[in-house]
């Protein structure tokens, strides 16, 4: 039985949107953990929060306390945790309330994602 080009394709897809799933929980649970550490708490959001993560989709953090004058030097240490991935992070402060109540609804703890 051959495989088709497009059976080749649709498996490559799929192995690469698996490993870049797998290298976005890990990094969102190294960003989180290095936040946390520094009794600032964080979660996750977007499509890694939704379920729905694909080969485009950026790393999203919920920055629920600001580190303030730290801020700076958190930025780089988290972009250098994302490995290249896009990173945008949003700080809960700086949210009108009704994207306070869908953040804290979406929001996800980035240790009880699923690895796979």
């Amino acid at each position: 039985m051959s495989v088709s080009w497009s059976q080749t394709v649709s498996h490559a897809v799929t192995r690469e949107l698996r490993a870049r799933r797998r290298g976005a929980v890990l990094a969102v649970r190294r960003m989180q953990g290095w936040l946390e550490g520094r009794g600032i708490k964080a979660r996750v959001l977007g499509d890694l929060a939704r379920g729905t993560f694909g080969l485009q989709s950026p790393l999203e953090m919920l920055v629920v306390l600001d580190p303030g004058p730290q801020r700076d030097e958190a930025v780089a240490a988290l972009e250098a945790m994302a490995e290249g991935m896009p990173l945008v992070l949003t700080y809960f402060g700086d949210l009108e309330t009704a994207a306070r109540k869908r953040a804290l609804a979406e929001m996800k703890d980035a240790m009880a994602l699923p690895v796979q």
